[in-house]
């Protein structure tokens, strides 16, 4: 798990695409629970690069993969650098990138799973959001 989470990090490392994030913990919830349990984290303690300015903070890029029984999965990631595109989306043809993170997932076959433990068929794009509870944290601050 951490070496999955890890190389997703670090295909979107590379490019700075990044604002830089430090990993301070790892948990998982078994499957059939929601009690969580510490993993050890076995990847680097940090990726990208540069403060975060406070008005990103609730921008996130989410990938989507769907697998058997048309069951979707999600992996929201934080600390992306880039703006966001009129229609919200980013195309891996149009993302070396985005591109590159898009086939990491596709290579992991056993951590990024749907909710029936399938292993999904990435999409080949990103969404660009906004995260409402970390825009009224913002507004709170502001």
């Amino acid at each position: 798990m951490s070496s999955a989470i890890g190389g997703l990090l670090t295909s979107l490392d590379g490019d700075a695409a990044l604002y830089q994030l430090d990993v301070i913990s790892l948990e998982r919830a078994p499957t059939g629970s929601n009690e969580r349990e510490p993993v050890e984290w076995e990847g680097d303690p940090t990726y990208g690069s540069g403060n975060m300015p406070e008005v990103d903070s609730p921008r996130f890029i989410a990938f989507s993969g769907r697998g058997t029984g048309n069951q979707q999965v999600r992996v929201f990631l934080y600390g992306w650098v880039g703006t966001s595109p009129d229609n919200f989306r980013i195309a891996a043809g149009d993302d070396a990138t985005i591109e590159a993170a898009i086939a990491t997932l596709t290579a992991v076959t056993n951590t990024f799973l749907t909710a029936g433990l399938n292993t999904p068929i990435w999409k080949p794009y990103v969404n660009v959001g906004f995260n409402a509870y970390f825009q009224r944290k913002q507004r709170l601050i502001a």
